[in-house]
């Protein structure tokens, strides 16, 4: 197992052109312990150890250890894997512009992205369907379709928001994920960021903003 594990770590951290002092700045993991790990001289790493390390390349603990074929959801190899910048909330409402090799916190994908998609973390624990501490993956470049959960900015407002998207005959409307909060129509006030294409249920404390 463990040789697998070492073998997975070194395949995940080169697509990714990690360096292992890099990769424990980034979870939190001392550098020493990952160089073991690589090296295959770590005789027994812990669930505390592996946990933050499959969370930060989108991997579970199984695939991560070889229990499990480490392979996306689609059957694609982690060759497949791509980088994206995970945005804070104000950061999306301008993310045209931002320069995403600057953007000091990174995830991974399986799904095939263009070059200005970016993650967001859910930091609200009242929404109807996203769990406080999932992760969306968000494509800007995707035209959304009825049913589809978008990224809306609120231009008057300067926040951003999750929402459903729905089209009714010739009218496009904006369902919010909070209880209680009427739907509104979509309006100049409004601007789609994006479609959400992908959520995860693992997030690791150090990879928020």
């Amino acid at each position: 197992m463990f040789k697998t594990l070492s073998d997975n770590l070194n395949i995940l951290m080169a697509k990714a052109r990690l360096s292992s002092s890099e990769l424990a700045r980034q979870i939190g993991v001392p550098a020493t312990t990952i160089k073991r790990i690589r090296n295959n001289e770590q005789s027994n790493p812990t669930v505390i150890t592996l946990l933050p390390v499959a969370q930060y390349f989108s991997v579970s603990l199984d695939q991560l250890i070889g229990n499990d074929p480490l392979t996306s959801h689609h059957g694609n190899q982690t060759s497949a894997l791509h980088k994206i910048p995970l945005l804070s909330w104000q950061e999306c409402m301008h993310y045209e512009v931002l320069d995403y090799e600057k953007c000091s916190k990174q995830i991974f994908t399986e799904r095939k992205v263009s070059a200005k998609a970016f993650a967001l973390v859910i930091d609200e624990d009242d929404l109807v369907f996203f769990p406080k501490g999932s992760i969306l993956i968000i494509e800007p470049e995707q035209k959304p379709e009825t049913g589809d959960y978008v990224i809306v900015a609120n231009l008057g407002q300067n926040i951003a928001s999750t929402r459903k998207y729905i089209v009714e005959i010739d009218q496009i409307y904006l369902k919010p994920f909070v209880a209680g909060v009427a739907i509104s129509a979509l309006t100049p006030e409004y601007k789609i960021l994006g479609v959400i294409i992908q959520y995860k249920m693992e997030l690791h404390k150090n990879n928020r903003r």
